[in-house]
């Protein structure tokens, strides 16, 4: 059977009953990611509390922010032990989940005004706060950026895959599923991409219109260098090792 997309409703118990599935797909994404494991550098045993941390800001968006959306791919070939089968093909079993998006949609000027998801975090033990409030500035700004320069649009947000399941096309999946959202209220499509994820979203008609740059050997082992050493050192954003480097992307609506 192949995967297929399921979008979640916030008054569906057992959709809610997947937040801590998506949080696992979410933390097992960022940990192969380079930049997250900067962020996160605590031993094994500090994920726990990370992955309860992504899992409260995904329930409380799900159940509680109007402009938030969730989908999952399920792959219905996966075994599992469950015996809660009695819905079929509408029950949506937490281990079939393989993928996850999460977008907000800003369809109106006071949507846009009561945006949460460029608000202040709180963040676990072992995050390195100095780096991860660092890059989260920059992205805010550049959410701020889109919202004045754009208007009423839709923000890709999140979109994660279990490592395991990686190049099956659940990713291009979600994105089409996205892209639909975005023709059917013929908004703007925003987005801030990982370098995994840029051949994927070009692939789906985004375009870059800006880089966020993060200096990985200045943030180490949990600290930060600060600014004189980075001056002393002559860092330059992209230029010699150690940048990561994010990319921000907008996809105009295209006639349906």
């Amino acid at each position: 059977m192949p995967l297929r997309v399921h979008v979640l409703s916030p008054q569906d118990p057992s959709h809610v009953a997947l937040i801590p599935k998506i949080a696992e797909i979410h933390l097992a994404a960022w940990l192969s990611n380079t930049l997250y494991t900067k962020i996160y550098y605590g031993p094994p045993t500090s994920h726990r509390a990370v992955g309860e941390a992504m899992g409260q800001r995904h329930l409380d968006a799900f159940t509680s922010n109007p402009s938030s959306n969730f989908a999952v791919v399920v792959d219905d070939d996966i075994e599992t032990t469950s015996t809660n089968i009695e819905n079929g093909d509408d029950l949506i079993l937490p281990a079939r989940v393989i993928a996850f998006l999460k977008y907000d949609v800003f369809a109106t000027v006071e949507a846009l005004n009561g945006r949460k998801d460029a608000g202040k975090r709180t963040w676990p033990p072992y995050t390195n706060i100095a780096l991860v409030s660092s890059f989260w500035g920059d992205i805010v700004k550049t959410r701020e950026r889109f919202s004045k320069q754009l208007g009423p649009h839709v923000n890709v947000d999140l979109l994660a895959t279990l490592p395991s399941h990686h190049r099956r096309g659940a990713g291009k999946l979600l994105m089409d599923h996205a892209m639909g959202k975005i023709d059917e209220l013929h908004l703007p499509g925003t987005l801030e991409g990982s370098p995994q994820g840029l051949k994927l979203y070009s692939s789906v008609g985004f375009e870059p219109v800006g880089d966020i740059w993060v200096d990985l050997l200045r943030f180490e082992d949990g600290g930060d260098k600060g600014d004189e050493w980075a001056k002393a050192e002559g860092r330059v954003p992209g230029q010699g090792e150690g940048w990561y480097k994010h990319v921000a992307m907008i996809r105009q609506p295209r006639p349906q």
